[in-house]
């Protein structure tokens, strides 16, 4: 170890100039041994508030998450704050619920108000970093969004007056239209005693076109091309799976254009030659894969999609898995699928090879 008085006889300080790099010495110390503690309290933490959501016990993984954000408010030298992932996981928790849960019954609307105001909550405390710096859930705020529709039901939940002209953000490849009041609206708050209500509702969930708007503004700023590229994708999915083709084609060909930037072999620039189920919105966080178990199997199987998005041939890969072909021909019909794109314009691809996940009971 250093010893600090051998070291100051060594140079010709004055005993002033020693006594302030003592203090120095002595602070820096205080803040790496009160930056240690601080982290080994929030990794022990993050280990109970992982046990006790994997358990859905979900009330005591949120007083674990609260004890982070208490250490991470006292303590400013901290680099590393967990709790932004603990809330995230705790979103996706309400957000898989609400995937789960029918429209119609009486939790939904409690599982769609607890993850959206998990997601809006992180964008409103991290958003003046950059996207590549910290996870910013606009993704999963739109998914969210989006499963929304289906309880407000109402068909302007995803568009605004003023998005039913050309309905764009970038037509014309000049910039995204997300201007700043569209940013300060995707912050949302009501009283929790309108819950049940649609009123309630409609002032809770953001427009799900206007969180991609700003998505895609934030990362096009930023010169992030792959988040540019998820966003602009994203708003072209959304317009073409409520029928809105002309638009969606123009987003789609913003897309390309974007997706041209990056390397042929990028996977992201790959993807737009194939097919996709939608929506697809892109996550900040990516939540453990769910293994196959005896309730669930993966099911490769091999289709046609048309220009429409349409399927047709679905068979299966595997001799095996025929017996669930029925099945899965039912699950597929209730999907919607981006057809594969080439320079832009949307074409017919065959034998397109989809793994399907379905419960087998």
């Amino acid at each position: 170890m250093v010893n600090i008085k051998t070291l100051l006889r060594n140079f010709s300080f004055s005993r002033i100039t020693r006594f302030v790099l003592v203090l120095v010495f002595l602070g820096f110390t205080q803040v790496t041994f009160a930056q240690g503690g601080s982290l080994e309290q929030l990794s022990r933490l993050k280990e109970q508030f992982d046990s006790q959501l994997r358990q859905g016990n979900i009330e005591s993984a949120e007083k674990y998450l609260d004890q982070a954000v208490k250490i991470e408010q006292q303590d400013s030298t901290l680099t590393e704050k967990p709790s932004i992932t603990m809330q995230l996981e705790i979103g996706h928790y309400y957000l898989n619920k609400l995937k789960e849960t029918d429209p119609n019954a009486n939790s939904a609307p409690a599982y769609l108000r607890e993850s959206i105001e998990r997601f809006t909550s992180i964008i409103e405390q991290n958003n003046h970093q950059r996207i590549d710096e910290v996870m910013l859930p606009y993704g999963e705020l739109a998914m969210a969004s989006y499963l929304g529709n289906n309880i407000v039901r109402k068909a302007e939940f995803f568009f605004d007056e003023d998005d039913l002209g050309d309905g764009s953000a970038e037509p014309n490849g000049q910039g995204p239209g997300a201007s700043s009041e569209t940013a300060q609206r995707v912050r949302v708050s009501a009283p929790e005693e309108d819950l049940l209500h649609n009123d309630y509702l409609n002032r809770v969930v953001p427009n799900t076109l206007e969180v991609l708007k700003v998505y895609y503004r934030k990362a096009y700023d930023e010169e992030n091309v792959v988040e540019a590229l998820y966003a602009v994708l994203a708003l072209g999915d959304l317009n073409f799976s409520v029928g809105r083709e002309e638009i969606a084609d123009q987003y789609y060909k913003v897309a390309w254009n974007v997706g041209s930037v990056l390397p042929s072999n990028h996977p992201r620039r790959l993807g737009l030659s194939q097919p996709s189920p939608i929506p697809n919105f892109n996550y900040a966080y990516s939540p453990n894969i769910s293994v196959e178990s005896a309730e669930t199997m993966n099911m490769p199987l091999k289709f046609d999609v048309n220009q429409k998005g349409q399927l047709d041939n679905i068979t299966s890969v595997s001799d095996d898995d025929k017996e669930f072909l029925s099945k899965a021909r039912r699950e597929l019909r209730g999907m919607i699928f981006r057809p594969a794109l080439n320079n832009g314009e949307r074409i017919s691809q065959e034998d397109y090879e989809y793994v399907l996940s379905m419960k087998t009971n």
